[in-house]
């Protein structure tokens, strides 16, 4: 139980991390 909550917050950490680096790689680009 315990472990599944931590790869989920560990999955949503990283599909965050993930977006973050999109946005500045889009940010890069546009200037």
């Amino acid at each position: 139980m315990y472990q599944e909550l931590g790869e989920g917050l560990a999955f949503i950490k990283h599909l965050t991390h993930q977006m973050k680096g999109n946005l500045r790689v889009k940010e890069q680009i546009i200037m």
